[in-house]
């Protein structure tokens, strides 16, 4: 969907939720974008909106934000999906059908990529083995800076950073 087609599809969407017409919906969003207030649309415009009351034309404003944010949503989804060739014929149908926000996210929750945490970035380091090492420790004369230099290397600078590192992953446990 490019930008008309979702500003289409918002007005759509909303004009069949609130059952008022696609050219109401439309006459009252010209106007809204132009710079009218809602009240101003509704006591000096009635002609126009034919006859739309203030709370109608509050809730055309909002749900046409509300699809229009979620179809732009449901793009960038598709979009991300294929990057990463994962859109299926199936997932894409799943998208397209979905109807709020929160059922959109759950459809692509599953395809989303993790945070990245300190303690994510320090076991790429390498650094686990020296965290079960240090969390399991029972060893009263266990030195954990004596441990912590077997894990120092080229990406590992110092023994305060590779304690550190394991602290964040055993703050992660």
């Amino acid at each position: 969907m490019e930008n008309l087609n979702i500003e289409k599809h918002a007005i759509l969407t909303t004009s069949k939720e609130l059952n008022i017409s696609t050219k109401q919906v439309s006459i009252v969003l010209e106007m809204l974008s132009a710079g009218d207030t809602v009240p101003f649309i509704s006591r000096y415009r009635q002609s126009a909106t034919g006859g739309l009351n203030e709370e109608q034309i509050y809730q055309i404003d909002k749900l046409f934000k509300y699809y229009e944010a979620l179809n732009k949503r449901k793009e960038a989804i598709i979009e991300i999906l294929k990057e990463k060739s994962l859109l299926t014929d199936e997932l894409l149908n799943k998208i397209n059908s979905s109807k709020t926000k929160s059922e959109l996210e759950s459809i692509y929750e599953p395809f989303k990529v993790g945070k990245i945490t300190k303690a994510s970035e320090a076991i790429k380091l390498g650094l686990e083995p020296l965290a079960k090492r240090i969390f399991e420790n029972k060893d009263p004369k266990f030195n954990i800076k004596e441990e912590a230099k077997k894990y120092l290397s080229d990406k590992v600078i110092s023994i305060e950073f590779a304690i550190t590192q394991a602290n964040y992953i055993i703050a992660q446990w």
